[in-house]
């Protein structure tokens, strides 16, 4: 028999003992808890202690290991597995290609069908390994059909049994809702204690609390700059860095929570006031919600009657599709805007229809400019083309007897209407003294 010429056993163990070679030994490693109570606990770290002796045991090299609080339920909110996944597929355009993924047990990767898809395409498509080491599994490309099975079956028993758990926790947040006992996170003004070991109370947060009470009663008045004044009554009580946003207060005056009820998906239930203290009565909460709703009510700045309105063209550039000056000026007329908690007026371009550089924060901060004046900037830029104007005498004479004459116009104005205001007090205060003549006090 002739001497063979070339060793194939390495092509026997690959084709015919169905064993797979990735191309690195480069791997990520997950750990991975539901919740952030579990992360402080010891979990992730024996979840570490075994996954380094196993990744040392199997001689792979951790590119980067990935150790998370994040539930495995919902497949669109798991940030941190999608990050994984991303990161491996992007390291496939590279020559570091990442070849292995680690984890210790299929529910520590995934609790759902799409997470589990997209596990199943990274070994199909990328040539991935996935290490379960402790359920003793490791799936690559050239895996039997059991393996496969038995994969399959271990994240199809994971997934049930988180629904399981679902039901049983919804099953009894059910139960807490028909008690009248809300399960929510506190909102401004509350928070919560134990009373048994199954359930807790919600209690006030001084001086939170103060503070809300206290935004109701002046959001009922439709002053649209009440946060403003409600902020400084309460500066030096709380923080000012624990202010709330004026759309956190806008959204907690809206929550049915603070007069004794709690709202779930949209549907309004009764609370139990051992539970869930009212902070106010209901009429005053829902006279809020009238003011908040009240689509008459302008909620936007009043920019009408502001000095300059009209009077002045802005003197941008119009620019060109790659950001350039075309030598065209804009022309527009500038706009105001008074500012509703400083009350400052600020000035700008208000045209929108052309591509104004006077609009374009980018461009005005490359040459060193801002979008915005204020007041006394406009001013000052009147004052210095005002200087430069010469008037002869007869057009001072002119100017100067316009303004007499509206000087007078207001004067008389305001006299005829302080006129009007004596003669009804008089009017009134005559119909008091008779009525007064007319009772017998005797």
């Amino acid at each position: 028999m002739k001497e063979a010429l070339n060793d194939v056993s390495i092509l026997e163990n690959r084709y015919f003992k169905k064993e797979y070679w990735p191309e690195t030994n480069l791997a990520i490693s997950g750990e991975r808890v539901s919740t952030k109570e579990q992360k402080l606990k010891s979990s992730l770290q024996i979840q570490s202690t075994a996954g380094k002796e196993y990744v040392r045991q199997m001689k792979l090299y951790i590119e980067e290991n990935f150790s998370f609080a994040e539930t495995a339920y919902l497949h669109e909110e798991r940030k941190i597995f999608n990050e994984i996944i991303k990161k491996i597929k992007k390291s496939h355009k590279t020559k570091r290609k990442i070849m292995h993924l680690v984890f210790s047990h299929a529910s520590r990767a995934s609790r759902n069908k799409r997470s589990t898809a997209v596990l199943r395409d990274l070994v199909l498509n990328y040539g991935i390994v996935i290490h379960y080491y402790r359920d003793n599994v490791i799936l690559h490309q050239m895996s039997e059909q059991s393996v496969w099975d038995h994969w399959e079956k271990l994240h199809a028993s994971s997934e049930e049994d988180n629904n399981e758990r679902r039901r049983n926790a919804l099953s009894g947040m059910l139960l807490k809702y028909q008690k009248g006992i809300p399960q929510q996170k506190p909102p401004i003004g509350y928070t919560t204690i134990k009373i048994s070991k199954y359930d807790h109370a919600y209690v006030f947060n001084l001086p939170f609390s103060s503070y809300m009470e206290r935004a109701f009663h002046l959001a009922v008045t439709g002053d649209t700059n009440f946060k403003r004044k409600l902020d400084q009554e309460f500066l030096g009580i709380i923080d000012a860095k624990k202010f709330p946003s004026s759309r956190q207060l806008m959204t907690a005056l809206k929550d049915p929570f603070y007069y004794g009820d709690f709202k779930v998906k949209d549907i309004i239930f009764k609370g139990d006031s051992k539970y869930l203290p009212p902070l106010i009565k209901k009429n005053l909460w829902s006279k809020v919600q009238i003011m908040l709703d009240d689509k008459r009510r302008d909620t936007r700045s009043n920019n009408k009657g502001l000095d300059y309105t009209g009077t002045i063209k802005c003197g941008g550039d119009i620019l060109d599709k790659n950001g350039k000056p075309t030598g065209e000026i804009c022309d527009g007329s500038i706009s105001g805007e008074v500012k509703k908690h400083s009350g400052v007026t600020t000035w700008g371009c208000g045209c929108t229809r052309k591509n104004c550089s006077q609009r374009k924060a980018p461009y005005m901060k490359s040459v060193g400019a801002s979008r915005y004046y204020s007041n006394d900037k406009i001013e000052e830029m009147l004052l210095g083309i005002i200087s430069n104007i010469k008037l002869s005498d007869k057009m001072l004479l002119w100017f100067k007897t316009k303004v007499e004459i509206t000087v007078l116009e207001q004067s008389d104005f305001n006299k005829n209407k302080i006129s009007k205001i004596l003669a009804s007090i008089t009017k009134k205060e005559k119909t008091r003294k008779k009525l007064l003549g007319a009772v017998d006090v005797s």
